[in-house]
């Protein structure tokens, strides 16, 4: 039944636009509306969104990851917009969403819709439906501006925004792959750029690359390919002053629009490996003996073989090869070298470290090259990726094939020819999955806790945490599964499976690397899943000098409230800024008699105090100059250095750090 009404709004869609084919003469104003409705509706068709699209969304880990990113930055815009990048996960890490893929453009569209709802799913198919309607409606106007038939633009808007490439991002539910829009406005704006060099257009051309490189690295990557790529194909036009101006102001103003971007991204390079080696890109890249003879569409599929390789599908269609022969064979301009540009660099960046034909390397390829001696490439897991560019050029030509032809004087048979090419990239509908309520009673408990950072055990239930902290604001430690990852994670993740996990059971953990590691971070909650595996929550219950338990949850979740305390004659332990503007730092401390207790945040001086042997309460008004966005580091000592020889470590250390942070403590140990 699906299916039945999969192809019913394929065909309404097909329909509605087939009027501006059948109609060449009507008005502007209603041929783009028909267009935008038919495209929105081929969307439709393609992603099943008729099916509760306020309770179901696409399934797999991606979504997870791009609704709870959406959420954030429109929350960010609606409450705080000169910080759009800042979330709830990775807690304290500043900018957590740039960990991901920021998908700014796309929360920009739908920010209307968030500030009526904190439902989280129609936010995702909203974006979803948009950032398809608009991929496929920039590569229209692309090909309308080079064609100047519209009926024939349709058809590139279809193959383009549609093609089994785009199907396999849409499978993994990845918005950002299938976010290719913005690239079609770029190429066309510069061209215009070129030919008219106005200050009107140079807005429109920033606009476009803001647009499309807001969305996530990839595409700033790539709309800076692009943009490079068109302007050496226009360079004549440089021998104008005029575009020379025009050319500065639009880097200019992409540049300023995209600052706080590029500003946050680089704390991320400096919190997390932001190169992404190892094998993938060999895995991930285009297969000449594969990828191009694959496809998802339901004419073709039965036909053609199942991908042996991972990375896609990249068959287009009979119709989009056919045509796209004819344009080039027919339109010999300037814009076809242009096209034919940009498909030959991306393709041949797409084939990734070496060349592959049926899984077997042949020889290195420019790529390999780019991502040794270029920061930016080392970045790229799928080289595949780059495969999009092409196969939208190729559509566009087909486009300019159609125009060109005899066909193309025959709106009937335009018409035609764009159901052809619509059923030839119509494919099987995605899964779509109900992920149940976001907000178990374990964040309702811990709304009512003292504001700090929570761990959330097992470190596996990723899709989960995400989902939740899509709709609360409660600060969570935990991140995974995002493009980059802090480096302190990676230690904190792999110590507790290492150590936590063991047997025997009820093993006090107080002195284990794992739980010294934790101390240091700023976690004041551990939550602990439902019926969790192994040996972890004996050992946690075995372990209360750290772990106090606060309460089980009428579902089952167990909550502990972590005892940073340590003993030493130097103690560090990391503090979020916003633990830090809460209230005073509080330490109840002891140790050797006459001796000094000094403090630094950040590495700036806090003021002294002397020890004592029994408990005193020692408080830090902490000046609001010293405290930086993010992690903040507390690093105590003993003066004399000295001052401990005489002190056996394991009955009187030099002073005992039990429960720093804000709110203050109320008792001492």
């Amino acid at each position: 039944m699906d299916h039945l009404l999969q192809i019913a709004f394929a065909i309404a869609a097909v329909s509605a636009m087939s009027v501006v084919a059948l109609r060449p003469g009507l008005r502007t104003a209603w041929r783009e509306t028909l267009v935008l409705l038919g495209y929105a509706l081929f969307a439709v068709a393609a992603t099943g969104m008729w099916r509760h699209p306020a309770h179901f969304f696409l399934a797999g880990e991606d979504p997870t990851i791009d609704t709870w990113t959406l959420m954030r930055v429109d929350h960010n815009l609606l409450r705080q917009p000169l910080d759009p990048f800042v979330g709830n996960l990775a807690y304290p890490e500043p900018h957590p969403v740039l960990f991901a893929d920021p998908l700014f453009s796309l929360a920009l569209l739908v920010l209307p819709l968030r500030a009526l709802t904190d439902n989280a799913v129609p936010v995702y198919n909203a974006a979803l439906l948009c950032t398809l309607t608009l991929a496929a409606y920039g590569f229209y106007r692309l090909a309308l501006r080079l064609t100047g038939h519209p009926g024939a633009a349709l058809f590139a808007g279809v193959i383009a925004a549609f093609m089994p490439q785009q199907m396999h991002r849409l499978y993994l539910g990845s918005l950002t792959y299938v976010s290719i829009g913005g690239l079609a406005l770029v190429v066309l704006s510069l061209i215009s750029l070129l030919e008219r060099p106005r200050l009107a257009i140079a807005f429109g051309a920033a606009g476009a690359f803001f647009l499309q490189a807001s969305i996530g690295g990839y595409w700033a990557l790539f709309s800076t390919l692009v943009a490079l790529l068109v302007a050496a194909w226009g360079w004549r036009a440089f021998r104008s002053l005029e575009t020379w101006k025009a050319a500065a102001l639009a880097a200019a103003l992409a540049g300023l629009l995209l600052l706080p971007y590029l500003s946050g991204f680089a704390e991320v390079r400096a919190a997390a490996d932001t190169n992404r080696g190892g094998s993938w890109p060999e895995l991930l890249s285009t297969d000449l003996g594969v990828h191009p003879f694959c496809s998802y569409a339901y004419l073709w599929s039965r036909v053609l073989p199942d991908p042996t390789v991972p990375g896609g599908r990249l068959f287009p269609g009979l119709l989009a090869l056919v045509f796209a022969g004819i344009g080039l064979a027919r339109q010999r301009d300037r814009y076809t070298g242009l096209l034919l540009l940009l498909g030959s660099v991306f393709f041949v960046l797409s084939l990734g470290p070496h060349l592959h034909f049926a899984a077997r390397s042949l020889a290195p390829m420019p790529f390999l090259w780019l991502k040794d001696h270029v920061p930016l490439f080392g970045t790229i897991r799928t080289p595949i990726t780059f495969v999009l560019i092409p196969l939208a050029a190729l559509a566009v030509m087909a486009s300019r094939g159609i125009a060109s032809s005899a066909a193309g004087r025959r709106p009937w048979l335009v018409a035609l020819l764009l159901v052809g090419g619509a059923l030839e990239v119509l494919a099987p509908l995605p899964r779509l999955e109900d992920r149940g309520d976001p907000r178990p009673d374990v964040y309702a408990f811990l709304a009512q806790q003292p504001r700090g950072g929570i761990l959330h055990l097992p470190t596996e239930a990723l899709p989960e945490i995400r989902w939740a902290a899509a709709v609360h604001d409660l600060p969570m430690v935990n991140i995974g599964g995002f493009g980059f990852t802090p480096r302190w994670w990676f230690d904190l993740d792999r110590f507790i499976h290492k150590e936590w996990y063991v047997r025997p059971a009820h093993q006090n953990m107080q002195d284990w690397r794992s739980t010294r590691f934790l101390r240091l971070l700023p976690v004041r909650y551990l939550v602990l899943r439902p019926r969790i595996s192994g040996y972890l929550v004996s050992h946690v219950e075995a372990t209360p000098e750290t772990f106090s338990r606060l309460g089980i949850t009428a579902s089952g979740y167990r909550v502990y409230r972590v005892r940073r305390g340590d003993a030493g004659a130097r103690l560090r332990r990391l503090f979020g800024d916003d633990e830090l503007r809460a209230g005073p730092l509080v330490a109840w401390v002891r140790g050797r008699a006459n001796a000094r207790l000094d403090a630094q945040l950040n590495g700036r001086p806090l003021p002294p105090h002397a020890l004592a042997t029994n408990w005193q309460r020692i408080e830090w008004n902490v000046d609001a100059a010293l405290i930086k966005r993010g992690s903040n580091e507390l690093a105590l000592s003993v003066q004399p250095p000295d001052s401990a020889r005489d002190v056996a470590p394991a009955t009187a250390p030099s002073f005992e750090l039990y429960d720093i942070g804000s709110p203050a403590t109320t008792a001492h140990p």
